[in-house]
């Protein structure tokens, strides 16, 4: 059994404009590498844990940086706005990444893209948005219980919330995942999915799966028994009971976002 060794990473606030939207990002670098540009994740946590609190959707986050030596982003959503605008903020924090990250000392072209349950369903849509306009480049995007919510019902919000000129119809923003046309997912990064036995939303990534392989796309899927606490949508992983998981997550990471490691 692997044992996850716990460090305290540097955490940083950063608020940055990127299309329009004004982004409240936190940065999580590992305590133990000399200051260098390092790689980067954007990690997308489930939408329920922006309810359980900052520190639920970090633990995640905070264990693939121990494990990688990289760096990990992620976006709070402006309470104000509905679940809906929410694809659009991290892909403006996506962009900021590749444009601005070097402020961050962050390497803007070594960005994986990393979403757990409904995190994952943004981050294969961030990751096609970036494949349509040929930027940013994401070297790898792994799905963690990936949930797609094809057809889900949406919100009718303001026109001038959605600040991107990229798409203009919600509905194929976030039905894109499994309804996009096999060219259009030509040009994908590799991709990692992590999924749990017998899970009711296995028969949607099977399918996202099959397309990703049509298209000639490298995905690698991997099955587990998996422990989250209370088994409760938003809660985090329980990284001991799920090591595994971790560990492979880190190992992709490490594969496709190459890093010499100078520690101190």
């Amino acid at each position: 059994m692997y044992k996850l060794t716990r460090r305290f990473p540097e955490t940083i606030e950063k608020t940055v404009e990127m299309d329009g939207y004004k982004l409240k990002l936190y940065i999580i670098r590992p305590s133990n590498i000399i200051d260098k540009p390092l790689p980067v994740f954007l990690f997308i946590p489930s939408n329920g844990s922006f309810h359980q609190g900052h520190a639920c959707h970090s633990s995640t986050a905070l264990e693939l940086v121990n494990l990688t030596g990289h760096a990990a982003i992620y976006v709070i959503p402006k309470m104000e706005n509905n679940d809906d605008v929410y694809a659009f903020q991290v892909f403006a924090a996506l962009k900021w990444i590749a444009a601005y990250g070097h402020e961050a000392d962050i390497d803007s072209h070594k960005i994986a893209a990393v979403g757990f349950q409904c995190g994952g369903h943004i981050a294969a849509i961030i990751t096609l948005l970036a494949a349509e306009n040929c930027w940013p480049k994401v070297k790898l995007q792994i799905l963690i219980w990936p949930e797609f919510k094809n057809n889900r019902p949406l919100h009718r919000i303001n026109s001038l919330a959605v600040k991107t000129n990229e798409w203009c119809n919600l509905r194929e923003v976030y039905d894109s995942p499994l309804n996009v046309k096999f060219h259009g997912l030509s040009g994908l990064p590799p991709t990692l999915i992590q999924k749990q036995q017998n899970a009711a939303h296995n028969h949607e990534i099977d399918y996202y799966e099959s397309k990703l392989r049509d298209a000639g796309s490298n995905v690698d899927v991997m099955f587990y028994n998996c422990y989250q606490e209370n088994y409760n949508p938003g809660k985090p992983l329980n990284p001991d009971k799920n090591n595994l998981l971790f560990v492979h997550a880190a190992a992709e990471m490490k594969k496709y976002l190459i890093l010499f490691l100078f520690t101190i």
